[in-house]
């Protein structure tokens, strides 16, 4: 399909770190990463997946952690472009595989912030 905004809103987001330390019961709440590699293989140059990510609580390690998240998505697909805007505890994670498209959502996010009070951040 051409031109989809898919939206994932998992209770946590990525999956961070190795598989095998996600208790089988708490799978459902993350994108595990061999998820978003069979995703990403099939959407379309014109899309754009969205992830809701929570942050840890600790504001010293956020960073490191949404590198490291950034990391692994470019590891499943090096093509990628990927985004993240954060705010206090949650970020959004835009990935496409159009360069326009990305400078769109760059843009577009860049717009919606310059005029508001909320101190938005591009963290990758």
């Amino acid at each position: 399909m051409k031109n989809v905004l898919v939206f994932f809103d998992p209770d946590t987001g990525i999956q961070a770190g190795r598989k095998k330390r996600i208790k089988i019961n708490q799978c459902e709440k993350y994108v595990l990463n061999e998820e978003l590699g069979r995703l990403l293989k099939i959407i379309h140059n014109d899309s754009i997946f969205v992830i809701y990510q929570h942050l840890q609580r600790n504001s010293d390690n956020r960073q490191g952690d949404l590198k490291r998240k950034y990391d692994v998505i470019k590891e499943i697909d090096p093509q990628v472009f990927i985004n993240i805007y954060g705010e206090k505890d949650l970020a959004f994670i835009f990935i496409t595989k159009n360069n326009e498209l990305d400078a769109s959502v760059k843009k577009a996010l860049e717009n919606y912030f310059k005029g508001s009070n909320i101190k938005s951040k591009f963290l990758i």
